[in-house]
């Protein structure tokens, strides 16, 4: 059985505003469309993915176990549309890096100058802070990635 890329975005954009209307005006699809859309989903599936009240949608346990993949495919595929970019030198979008002071004077330099040089268009904001701070950073979500120590010289 193949799932379809587009109906899967239908069910992510549901699940995520709550009603058809609101996943119809923001995947710029008419409400009938997005209906049979999932209609199609659901019926590919054998399973109901929402109950449908006056309010809203409530996703079952069926949309909930189908929201974590389609969360991962739609991760991985901007993933991979990225790093196509990327390997093609037309990489765009916003990259957070924290740093510890040590690696901001040493390290960071060099690599930004190499990924700018290679990825023109990406952006960068760098924060910098203690080590745990930085870690906790990541763990939130508020940097990308983080540079918590200098590598040693060989």
């Amino acid at each position: 059985m193949e799932l379809n890329h587009r109906e899967l975005a239908v069910f992510l954009s549901i699940l995520r505003l709550g009603s058809i209307n609101s996943a119809a005006q923001s995947l710029g699809m008419t409400q009938p469309a997005l209906s049979r859309s999932l209609k199609r989903l659901e019926t590919r599936l054998g399973v109901p993915l929402f109950v449908r009240h006056s309010q809203g949608m409530q996703p079952t346990r069926f949309g909930e176990v189908l929201r974590g993949y389609s969360e991962q495919l739609e991760f991985e595929t901007e993933r991979v549309v990225e790093e196509i970019r990327l390997l093609a030198g037309a990489a765009t979008g916003l990259v957070r890096i924290g740093v510890v002071p040590s690696a901001a004077v040493s390290i960071l330099p060099r690599a930004l100058g190499r990924a700018l040089s290679v990825s023109p268009g990406i952006q960068v904001r760098v924060m910098e802070g203690l080590g745990e701070q930085m870690m906790a950073a990541v763990m939130r979500g508020e940097v990308d990635f983080a540079v918590v120590g200098q590598p040693q010289e060989l």
